[in-house]
């Protein structure tokens, strides 16, 4: 599982306490922390990686073996897409409007996304 400071905050807060299989698996689970500015990670099976995210993913995604997840959107997701390192996104959708705060995609790359959809959505219609 990899996190940035916040995310891992939020979870080491929450999780160590948490019982049933979810909470068992996440507990187990080896946890990535990114981050320059986190002193310690207390929670079970949790390393900090400082320095460059790119480089350490690129890294894991040879070494671990299996899928690795990210919970969360800040910059550390923005980094990993930006440079191809997602190879599936699944969004959990919450009906929640805040009006600001830290956006997944870009603009550009959500600009790219919606010309790409008009491109596929013309190709679905004019080919047969």
């Amino acid at each position: 599982m990899l996190m940035g400071r916040q995310s891992y905050e939020f979870f080491a807060a929450a999780f160590p306490h948490q019982s049933g299989d979810y909470g068992a698996r996440i507990n187990a689970i080896h946890k990535y922390v990114f981050s320059n500015s986190l002193k310690e990670a207390k929670w079970s099976n949790s390393s900090i990686i400082r320095g460059d995210a790119v480089t350490a993913v690129r890294t894991l995604q040879q070494q671990v073996g299996k899928d690795l997840v990210i919970y969360g959107h800040g910059l550390l997701s923005q980094a990993l897409l930006q440079h191809r390192l997602v190879s599936e996104l699944k969004l959990w959708i919450h009906p929640l409007f805040v009006g600001s705060g830290v956006r997944l995609l870009p603009r550009r790359n959500q600009q790219q996304a919606q010309a790409r959809d008009q491109q596929n959505s013309w190709d679905r219609r004019h080919c047969r």
